[in-house]
């Protein structure tokens, strides 16, 4: 959706402009909403982001009014083991504070390792739970409010394309509002806030991406 205005790609180091037309931009949100509808933020700890994502979604359920299951869906990044278990840390989190939780594949709410044979592959959602996923899983998926959490997974190894990807995919799976989230402090963050503020005109350096450390890596559901 995206047009060429100044610059090009070949050869690499220049300066490039990229604008989205208007047309190419169907949300209406934005014209609605008088707040930010992408919000990113960095915290110290992983506690720490785990603790404001659980306010807010227990904001958009008490104050809000948004239905936990399809309305809201949380998403970790990384490397499949390390987003399996972010996804079920943040889920236990959430389930604490007394709050039904969905993990995909799972026959019921409230099971964090749903298992063979007591699992639907093909089962995203469950009524009355908010549903934790890894990337992986949410394809094709879409909600309102989603929660992409552990933007420094994919920070750490910025230059690897599987990554970059796995992001794209879930910045992508929003219908509405989108937060980010992440721990520590790294360069991917200032690139990451200055395309929220750039709205949609960006401008850049384009250099070419380091190959990425693996050619595939395992995905886990």
């Amino acid at each position: 959706g995206y047009e060429i205005k100044e610059g090009s790609f070949n050869p690499v180091g220049q300066k490039v402009v990229l604008h989205r037309p208007k047309e190419m931009t169907p949300n209406r949100v934005p014209e609605l909403w008088p707040e930010d509808i992408i919000k990113f933020n960095s915290y110290n700890t992983r506690k720490e982001e785990l603790n404001n994502l659980v306010e807010k979604i227990k904001y958009n359920i008490e104050v809000d009014g948004l239905s936990p299951s399809r309305d809201i869906l949380v998403i970790a990044l990384g490397e499949s083991r390390e987003a399996y278990n972010l996804k079920v840390r943040a889920a236990k989190r959430l389930n604490k504070e007394g709050f039904d939780i969905y993990i995909p594949k799972a026959l019921k709410n409230n099971i964090f390792y749903p298992k063979f044979p007591n699992e639907d592959r093909n089962k995203f959602w469950n009524e009355g739970g908010v549903t934790f996923t890894t990337t992986y899983r949410a394809k094709g998926n879409e909600a309102y409010m989603v929660y992409v959490i552990g933007l420094d997974k994919i920070a750490e190894d910025e230059s690897n394309f599987a990554l970059r990807n796995q992001l794209f995919v879930a910045l992508s799976r929003t219908k509405g509002w989108l937060e980010v989230s992440g721990i520590g402090d790294f360069p991917m963050y200032d690139e990451f806030r200055k395309v929220i503020k750039s709205g949609n005109t960006f401008e850049f350096i384009f250099q070419r991406p380091l190959l990425e450390k693996n050619e595939k890596k395992k995905e886990v559901y």
